[in-house]
């Protein structure tokens, strides 16, 4: 069982993604096949463990989980378009959609049984206009620094993600994020001896999906609003490691993009740890006694009144065949 899990979760989606990257890095330079292999080497890890956990899903999706596997292959198409596409307005539009309208298929549940019209479209606009600020936070801090280093940054928030997900109780959320980690890390390891590698494709497939998982933790299961918001703010708290003179060592920057995005996981991570099950205690209760179940046929003393059968004294009244 532990062989398997640690092969379906781990091995599998790693070597999900060392394949895709060296499909698309075999021959050096060319920016768009390395485009198209980042962002499918990460979705394909994404999908080998989807498909363990929850096999092929059902058409149309049935759940919020279902719905990311279309999340999955339109991000994927997107690496593609970004690769062919060189205009920024198409490329933004385009993840607009994916975003707005893969926030709206995973809580299309709250739309038809808990939200208002209003009430869901408002979420729906709040998320996507995160999700855009996540992508374009991270995507510009990856020009800023680039390099194998910035890559385990995307990494390190993929997996910090994952454990918190994990912390609230949301298991399988947690194994899937964690594959796109171990995905973001196989790229960041390939970036040593390609260095031409586009960590923008990089942030283009992980910002997207752990966006989503995310929130179907804080809708659909245990993750608290606070631990949410401290995760959703990992893409912004990056740029700590701009704002000091170690900027200038790409070790120390680095050092620092790590620190920046694990301090606010972190406290994600105590609160979810500290919270503990309020016990309520009865007012002039002995300690170690326990209220029983009332019992009107009890041995000792129960309200004959409640047994028409009984043999003692009893209301002749309440026994229309009493002698």
């Amino acid at each position: 069982m532990i062989f398997e899990v640690l092969f379906f979760s781990v091995l599998l989606p790693l070597l999900c993604a060392l394949g895709f990257l060296a499909i698309g890095l075999n021959k050096g330079e060319d920016g768009r096949r390395a485009t198209v292999s980042v962002g499918i080497a990460v979705v394909a890890s994404f999908l080998a463990v989807y498909f363990w956990i929850s096999g092929i899903p059902d058409m149309p999706p049935i759940g919020a989980n279902g719905w990311l596997f279309i999340v999955a292959v339109d991000v994927a198409a997107l690496a593609i378009l970004e690769a062919l596409v060189k205009q920024r307005v198409v490329i933004w539009g385009a993840r607009f959609l994916i975003i707005s309208l893969g926030l709206r298929m995973i809580l299309d549940a709250k739309f038809q049984y808990g939200w208002s019209a209003e009430q869901g479209y408002i979420h729906v606009a709040v998320l996507t206009a995160l999700g855009l600020a996540q992508w374009g936070s991270f995507e510009r801090l990856s020009r800023r620094s680039g390099g194998p280093l910035f890559g385990l940054v995307v990494a390190g928030y993929a997996g910090l993600s994952a454990i918190i997900l994990g912390l609230a109780s949301s298991a399988t959320l947690a194994q899937m994020t964690g594959a796109i980690a171990i995905a973001a890390v196989a790229a960041a390891v390939a970036a040593w001896k390609f260095k031409s590698l586009p960590f923008a494709a990089l942030v283009s497939s992980v910002v997207p999906l752990v966006l989503m998982l995310t929130v179907i933790s804080l809708v659909f299961a245990d993750l608290p609003n606070i631990p949410f918001i401290l995760v959703a703010l990992v893409p912004f708290s990056a740029w700590l490691g701009e704002l000091g003179p170690w900027r200038k060592n790409r070790f120390g920057r680095a050092a620092f993009h790590l620190v920046a995005i694990a301090v606010p996981v972190l406290t994600a991570a105590w609160m979810l740890v500290s919270t503990t099950t309020q016990v309520v205690t009865v007012p002039n209760q002995a300690p170690g006694e326990v209220d029983e179940a009332y019992d009107p046929y009890a041995a000792d003393g129960a309200d004959e009144a409640y047994d028409p059968y009984s043999v003692g004294d009893t209301d002749d009244a309440a026994d229309p065949y009493a002698q």
